[in-house]
């Protein structure tokens, strides 16, 4: 094994010009192929299709926050508390910084006691 790899160390040390074609081709072979990959959003794919999770299947089809990324942060202990209010407050704040208006439709960051009592 040392001695093939030696090999091809010494080959492409004299032969430069080919190991940069060689690496460029593979790079965009490779670029090529990453462009093909289609990434699919449909999670009831990944549920097996028979009859007992038909329903499952229509239940998370008809979802109304399948769209929504939830966060939820909890911790140990009451104590953790002041903790986990400043990373949720962090958080939020880098959200804002970071995304765009165009990346999002609506952030609800804190939940007042009007709309918690509806849940």
């Amino acid at each position: 094994m040392f001695n093939f790899s030696f090999f091809v160390y010494t080959f492409f040390q004299k032969r430069r010009f080919i190991f940069i074609v060689l690496v460029l081709v593979c790079c965009a072979g490779l670029g090529f192929l990453a462009s093909k990959i289609k990434l699919e959003e449909d999670i009831t794919r990944f549920v097996p299709s028979d009859k007992n999770s038909a329903s499952i299947n229509s239940i998370l089809e008809n979802l109304k926050s399948k769209d929504k990324l939830i966060v939820h942060f909890s911790g140990k202990n009451e104590a953790d508390a002041d903790q986990l209010t400043e990373t949720a407050d962090s958080l939020y704040a880098a959200l804002l910084k970071t995304l765009g208006p165009d990346d999002y439709s609506d952030i609800t960051f804190k939940i007042s006691d009007d709309r918690m009592q509806q849940i």
